[in-house]
């Protein structure tokens, strides 16, 4: 097995990123009595191991690998941004100081938001849809 593209190797690193930023989301949604501590830590503990697992995958040609981690990249896209917009709102009131706890929650999804945009910028690459897609070895 020849080494994955430059492209593939990010794509994977990224995808693990977006399961730990996910994660601190949901903690920051905790610490700002959103959901429950235990929920938290659950669904992100769960969500870091999904998006791991599925940029593990992409360095072996997961064609499954490939499209779970773009569709499960994508579902969040609209509240990221809803999410970024609220953060500017608040900022744009000085409200962000006032409420600190929904600005972190506004900053996890700002970041999640740009980290899936990296992700899908190395997933569509050429580089790495070739070697995903491509068949036989």
């Amino acid at each position: 097995m020849r080494a994955a593209p430059r492209h593939v190797k990010a794509a994977g690193w990224f995808a693990a990123l977006i399961g730990l930023v996910n994660l601190l989301r949901l903690c920051a949604y905790a610490y700002a009595d959103e959901v429950t501590v235990g929920k938290a830590l659950l669904y992100g503990g769960l969500g870091l191991v999904f998006f791991w697992l599925a940029g593990l995958s992409l360095r072996d040609r997961s064609r499954w690998g490939y499209v779970i981690a773009a569709v499960a990249a994508a579902l969040p896209l609209l509240g990221l941004f809803a999410s970024a917009v609220h953060l500017l709102r608040l900022t744009l009131e000085n409200a962000a100081a006032i409420d600190v706890r929904i600005a972190l929650v506004g900053i996890a999804g700002l970041v999640q938001l740009a980290v899936t945009c990296i992700l899908f910028r190395h997933l569509l690459a050429s580089e790495t849809r070739q070697y995903v897609w491509k068949t036989g070895t």
